[in-house]
């Protein structure tokens, strides 16, 4: 019984330190996922010094965004009908 107690013990010890960093829950995932998701729509990987090249990368991956959503509506709404 006592091995079962130290076992006890030091989850319940490993999970306080974790709540205690916030890993427990969700956020630190939705952070990075909304971070990464800006960082692809501001268009961080094309080369800052072209101008062209950041709008143009910023503008058709705005533009293929809204043709995502409207193709899906259309197949919503096509199938639904």
């Amino acid at each position: 019984m006592n091995d079962q107690d130290e076992t006890s013990r030091k989850a319940r010890e490993d999970l306080d330190r974790l709540s205690g960093q916030g890993n427990l829950s969700a956020s630190p995932l939705l952070k990075q996922s909304t971070d990464g998701l800006r960082r692809h729509f501001s268009a961080t990987d094309a080369d800052q010094t072209d101008s062209a090249e950041v709008w143009g990368t910023r503008i058709g991956r705005g533009l293929a965004a809204v043709a995502f959503v409207v193709l899906v509506i259309w197949l919503v709404f096509g199938v639904l009908a």
